[in-house]
């Protein structure tokens, strides 16, 4: 085993998320990036095949075996991304000028020299009213809706621009009714959790709750414990955020298309309120977008790139997403190098001080949840060194990760894909055991391994939490204290 010190086991304690790419798809690279902190790897789904994603999960899985840690692969599915479609050439347009939205593929052109575009959801455009604003390229061209025929939605320049092949469409005030999943998504999903290739899914376009369920139904059947990821990137998606961030094992803010949909000086209160809602309901959460993008071309990060890093684990982000940073850079390990230190710095520095009475209002009506409360503010008041918690599905040690205990969460498990699972619970570590029916046993057995990981020291006091019946998911209903 790659050893860490004691202190590399317990900072940080936010997860950080490496997207694998042409920069980071070796062998070598994907070692190099888990050993510097990136224990969570997302693979984007709109940018390989099936064959290349069965090459990078065996890469990931060696790469897992040889450092001896668990490694969470992270899918993200395409989702229903408007773009625009079946455009050979650039088309230049400029302030004040019409652009023709065509609503079908058989639809006839309209006159010689006039500007014609068509999207690869045309039935989107029956949604979109006059006066409201359609966004292209990221909000570099943008038009409003001035009329319609059965034909085409009629627009308006409000800028000059070029509206390239390929490049995403965004409706900021239209309520689009798309389907979800798309065909593409049912067949990634199948693909994906039939051969366990994947340890989340991240939900690309939510927009309801639905969505998320509908998700969730499929990669059931064939993966029953998948996480699943809710990505918020829509304006209806803020609608329903209690109920998504509900349904889902866990919600990242987006940034990148949220802040196209809702005004770019919205976007960190959003952020915040997002990350305080998940927070409140125990449910892990990613701020991903930009963070070090900088970097993809520069070795150091901005000074405004590394505040908002701080500020986003200040927020209450259990995790942090590298995207083009990881995926492209020149030196990806370096990326992640800098994010690690200032994940550290301000998490050193700020030493989470837990409101218990606020949080206390949160518990939700069951066992699991008081004994995630109690086991916290027990570590806090005892001065342990750490909790432990024994578990066959991972959520006791979610529920624990909510109140923030200021020592490291240590999940032992009979089950790979639950350790997997674990690796995005902020603050959380989880190994791989065998784990008998018997209490006591598990216990010492647990004890004993953690003495030889050189995480506990003799005298240690420790926090233990379980379930009897032993391996029974859901059944967290004792908590013990040990000393080593």
């Amino acid at each position: 085993m790659t050893m860490m010190d004691k202190r590399d086991w317990f900072y940080p304690r936010a997860k950080i998320i490496a997207t694998l790419g042409p920069s980071s798809h070796t062998k070598e690279a994907i070692s190099a990036m888990v050993l510097e902190g990136a224990t969570l790897l997302r693979i984007n789904l709109s940018h390989t095949n099936q064959e290349e994603i069965a090459h990078y999960v065996q890469l990931i899985r060696e790469v897992s075996t040889e450092v001896n840690l668990p490694l969470s692969i992270i899918a993200d599915l395409p989702g229903p991304k408007i773009r625009i479609h079946d455009l050979s050439f650039p088309l230049q347009i400029r302030k004040g000028e019409t652009l023709y939205f065509s609503k079908s593929e058989t639809a006839p052109y309209p006159t010689e020299n006039q500007l014609v575009v068509k999207l690869n959801y045309p039935d989107a455009l029956e949604d979109v009213n006059i006066n409201e604003a359609i966004y292209i390229d990221d909000g570099q061209i943008q038009v409003r809706v001035i009329s319609e025929d059965t034909n085409f939605l009629i627009c308006e320049a409000l800028n000059d621009g070029t509206i390239k092949p390929n490049k995403g469409v965004n409706f900021p005030y239209s309520n689009l009714h798309i389907c979800y999943p798309t065909d593409e998504d049912i067949e990634w999903i199948h693909f994906l959790c039939s051969h366990h290739f994947c340890d989340y899914l991240a939900l690309s376009f939510v927009r309801t709750v639905g969505d998320v369920e509908r998700i969730k139904d499929l990669a059931s059947a064939y993966s029953p414990m998948v996480g699943i990821i809710a990505k918020i990137e829509k304006h209806e998606a803020l609608r329903n955020l209690p109920a998504i961030i509900h349904a889902a094992d866990a919600v990242m803010v987006a940034r990148g298309d949220l802040g196209i949909e809702m005004p770019i000086e919205d976007i960190p209160l959003l952020q915040k309120d997002i990350i305080s809602q998940c927070n409140l309901m125990g449910k892990s959460v990613i701020t991903a977008t930009q963070m070090l993008e900088s970097m993809i071309t520069s070795v150091t990060p901005t000074r405004a790139e590394a505040a908002d890093i701080s500020n986003a684990i200040l927020d209450g982000s259990d995790a942090l997403m590298l995207s083009a940073e990881t995926a492209v850079s020149s030196d990806p390990v370096n990326v992640i190098h800098v994010m690690k230190k200032i994940i550290t710095k301000t998490e050193v520095k700020h030493c989470n001080k837990v409101s218990w009475g606020g949080l206390a209002e949160t518990l939700q009506s069951e066992p699991s949840e008081a004994i995630a409360n109690g086991a916290a503010r027990i570590a806090s008041l005892i001065h342990a060194s750490c909790i432990v918690c024994l578990t066959s599905s991972g959520s006791t040690a979610r529920r624990i990760a909510k109140f923030r205990p200021n020592v490291p969460i240590y999940v032992f498990t009979n089950s790979d894909h639950v350790c997997r699972i674990c690796e995005l619970f902020w603050g959380c570590r989880a190994f791989r055991t065998y784990l008998t029916e018997d209490v006591q046993q598990s216990i010492q057995h647990v004890k004993t391994q953690l003495m030889q990981l050189s995480l506990i020291q003799p005298m240690d006091k420790i926090v233990f939490t379980l379930g009897t019946p032993m391996g029974i998911a859901g059944s967290t209903n004792l908590i013990q204290i040990v000393t080593a």
